[in-house]
């Protein structure tokens, strides 16, 4: 009973009540549309929870190859137990993430705390880490990606726990914390591939900041090992097609606009002078690439603006933060730079977007660059803190001025989220809205439709425009993953289940349904698909149905031919 009352007490404690009733509140509503992401994980928990492989056959696979990609297979155990309890819906698969999200509080209040301790900081009369917790708890980018299935919100909460039990390593000399830093980094390698990247540069960091301490310890072999052992987990995940296949996918180095370039400035030089060798080079051009990108990560447009990627992961009318959030780390940094705060946050902020900077496909990107996060809100309580302390004579009023701020526009924020973001688009009139923006809404209609109308035909074929619909259909109609990942076929994605042809054919109509025989032939195409005018040049199509997004908008079309 002492132990509970204590725990009710703590701040911190309703610190984390916020942020996981704020991760949860509609959870199987909000975000709107249930993406290809989340129903492959929610159908391969399924599927290895039942079998012990993904639907592609793998057994206790560390990849998934969605597309081309090998996306990491972690949040699939994580998810294991979500599933187990609440069952085949949207709220069990967006838990887990939900929940990880919430608690990455704490190790985020114990990073913050250990570094304010420092012998230069010493721990000040208010709590940065409790200010930290906090404005983690209603920060709009963390809550943004905790509500979506994002394994990479998982994979902070272990990097940062990481740093953690690394830095009480160096401080105490106690082994656990070394077995501690090792378990919470390896885990953190099996769910993103961030941090594979990072995780060595990180622990150098720390490493050559707290180097004089390290000195004056007797034993450094724990310190050497979980050093050591991070850069031979990056090499062992990095080697091999499975390792490599994301980032030759997204890479500056693929990029066409720089292969363009170096083409270019190979084929103009008209001086052919010595100084070409120096300049017209491609290490030039990815250097500058790589800056391009990087400085992308520190504008307004990326953290205030809508220019984050992708889309379907913010909100309209607001950015990954919020201006009064912009304020706090202004005043943060300016604290950081006359040296009254600990310069380490700032080191690995500048730290965080290094490998999201060596990519190009939907960037900036806000899912690579996520672990910039922990260290922004670091920064943000050093700010909040400040201005609490800026007049003794008006303390208190400052404090209820700027936490009004805060929630106000926090507020604006969650009024957005909840009202504004069915269709996930900017408010931008000219902006290009692609597929996956739309989070595949839709496609649980269409499987549930599907399913109901499954006896009334011989053969329905279904279009993979946007993606094909086979994870929400067998995952949300019941289907046993047994049975049903027999259709998977490794030379193509068609799949049949049935008198069901999950076809790999945008616009199946456009096909001659007459290689099916006589058949009564249910055709779903895509909102891209000309069956209107086929329609009308005497094609024997009728429409049966349609399904719509919210706006009205056209994604699918049911197309009956016989």
């Amino acid at each position: 009973m002492k132990v509970i009352k204590k725990i009710i007490k703590n701040p911190l404690f309703w610190i984390f009540i916020i942020a996981i009733i704020l991760r949860i509140y509609k959870l199987g509503v909000f975000p709107y549309g249930f993406h290809e992401d989340e129903a492959k994980v929610a159908w391969n928990t399924l599927s290895i929870l039942k079998t012990g492989r993904d639907d592609q056959g793998g057994l206790l696979s560390l990849y998934y190859n969605s597309f081309g990609d090998y996306r990491p297979t972690g949040i699939f155990y994580f998810t294991i137990p979500s599933i187990t309890i609440f069952g085949r819906t949207e709220f069990a698969t967006r838990f887990p993430v939900a929940l990880f999200g919430a608690l990455t509080i704490f190790p985020l209040y114990f990073l913050v705390e250990i570094l304010n301790r420092d012998k230069k900081h010493k721990k000040r009369s208010i709590n940065t880490a409790l200010l930290a917790g906090f404005l983690l708890a209603i920060s709009p980018w963390h809550i943004e990606l905790s509500r979506a299935t994002n394994e990479v919100v998982i994979s902070t909460f272990f990097a940062i726990s990481s740093l953690f039990f690394f830095i009480k390593l160096i401080k105490t000399g106690n082994k656990k914390f070394g077995i501690f830093t090792i378990l919470s980094i390896l885990i953190s390698y099996l769910l993103y591939h961030s941090i594979r990247f990072l995780g060595p540069l990180f622990f150098v960091i720390l490493f050559l900041w707290f180097l004089k301490e390290i000195r004056h310890k007797k034993n450094k072999t724990w310190i050497w090992t979980c050093i050591i052992t991070t850069f031979l987990l990056t090499i062992f995940f990095s080697v091999g097609k499975a390792g490599l296949a994301r980032l030759n996918e997204v890479s500056i180095f693929n990029n066409p606009d720089t292969s363009y370039e170096i083409q270019r400035i190979k084929t103009e030089d008209l001086t052919k002078s010595r100084l070409t060798f120096f300049v017209d080079n491609k290490l030039v051009v990815y250097f500058k690439k790589f800056a391009d990108e990087y400085a992308g990560y520190f504008t307004g447009d990326f953290l205030i603006g809508s220019g984050a990627k992708p889309y379907r992961f913010t909100t309209p009318g607001t950015g990954i933060i919020t201006y009064i959030e912009t304020v706090l780390l202004i005043v943060g940094l300016i604290e950081i730079i006359k040296g009254k705060r600990n310069l380490l946050p700032l080191l690995l902020l500048l730290a965080a977007p290094l490998p999201a900077a060596l990519t190009t496909e939907d960037s900036p990107n806000l899912s690579r660059a996520f672990l910039m996060l922990p260290f922004f809100i670091f920064i943000e309580a050093y700010g909040l803190e400040r201005i609490f302390q800026f007049s003794r004579k008006y303390k208190e009023r400052i404090k209820i001025g700027i936490l009004t701020l805060l929630i106000l526009n926090f507020s604006y924020f969650l009024y957005m989220y909840f009202n504004h973001s069915i269709n996930h688009q900017p408010f931008v009139s000219n902006y290009f809205v692609d597929s996956p923006t739309y989070r595949d809404v839709g496609a649980l209609e269409l499987s549930l439709k599907i399913d109901s109308l499954k006896t009334k035909y011989d053969k329905i074929i279904i279009t993979d425009f946007p993606d094909s619909i086979y994870p929400w259909y067998a995952f949300f109609t019941g289907k046993d993953p047994t049975d049903f990942n027999k259709t998977y076929k490794d030379s193509t994605n068609e799949r049949d289940y049935g008198n069901i042809i999950f076809s790999e054919e945008k616009c199946p109509s456009d096909e001659n349904p007459l290689k099916y025989g006589k058949q009564k032939i249910l055709i779903v195409d895509s909102w891209e698909c000309p069956y209107q005018s086929q329609i009308r040049d005497g094609s024997p199509l009728k429409v049966v149905e349609k399904i719509t997004r919210s706006d009205g908008s056209e994604v699918y079309a049911l197309l009956e031919y016989n």
